[in-house]
């Protein structure tokens, strides 16, 4: 076989291999905060902004109760505030990506809570999808019951 063919039949190959490459790749999409977060560390504050120690939450069903009553993804992007220790609870979601950490926090826990995700974007926030059932899965993971 001559060098100009193999060389030719080399190229064939890697542009059959780029084709087949390019045919199967498929579109980029934008994972939610749901579906990318693995754990949470939770820290409430007191009225002093003195944090407590944080209870990591690895449990998955609690993971996404915690999440769906949130509705980060939902929020749209708005000021960072000055302070986060005013904040009642702070939470660290961590997921498949060491890199990629948000932190979520949540004032008026009590009355009307409002949540401000910040990421290495910026921030998002607004008020909690459902108020109550984030109260019950708070109260879940502090009283540890399943």
């Amino acid at each position: 076989m001559s060098p100009r063919r193999a060389g030719a039949l080399a190229v064939a190959a890697a542009l059959a291999v780029a084709a087949a490459w390019f045919a199967t790749r498929r579109a980029p999409h934008d994972e939610t905060i749901d579906d990318t977060t693995l754990a949470l560390r939770i820290t409430r504050h007191d009225a002093f902004g003195v944090p407590s120690k944080p209870v990591p939450v690895r449990d998955p069903v609690r993971v996404h109760a915690v999440l769906d009553a949130l509705a980060l993804d939902t929020h749209p992007a708005l000021p960072c505030p000055a302070d986060y220790a005013t904040a009642d609870v702070g939470l660290l979601l961590t997921g498949r990506d060491v890199y990629a950490r948000r932190n979520a926090y949540v004032w008026s826990l009590a009355t009307d809570p409002r949540v401000i995700v910040v990421d290495s974007t910026g921030c998002r926030g607004g008020p909690v999808a459902n108020a109550s059932a984030l109260r019950e899965a708070l109260t879940a993971v502090d009283a540890g019951s399943p």
